[in-house]
């Protein structure tokens, strides 16, 4: 995630949604899905849930506005859509396109 924070495309180091409550989302890291809440991949969408706290603010302005979202992947993810992993244990991250939060 290093990497993506120091390119400037993903600008919270920890949390995986970066914007704010003012400017909205300006994108997210899929790194997990937690089926119990009901959070899906479908490649060219996804069902993606946060709190206010982690972000949910900034998507919700992202909704309000239609300003698209960088959506990156992790190798972390369980599903068909992850990217290959590194070799070893590191993690790599897939840029996916332009998302609308609908």
């Amino acid at each position: 995630r290093r990497f993506l924070w120091a390119g400037f495309a993903h600008r919270a180091d920890q949390r995986g949604i970066s914007g704010n409550i003012k400017d909205g989302a300006d994108s997210i890291v899929v790194s997990r899905q937690d089926f119990n809440v009901r959070e899906e991949d479908g490649l060219s969408w996804l069902r993606y849930t946060s709190s206010r706290r982690q972000g949910g603010g900034a998507l919700c302005v992202s909704f309000r506005t239609k300003k698209p979202v960088r959506v990156f992947r992790s190798s972390n993810l369980k599903g068909s859509y992850r990217p290959v992993s590194f070799e070893g244990d590191r993690t790599s991250y897939r840029y996916d396109g332009l998302y609308v939060v609908t």
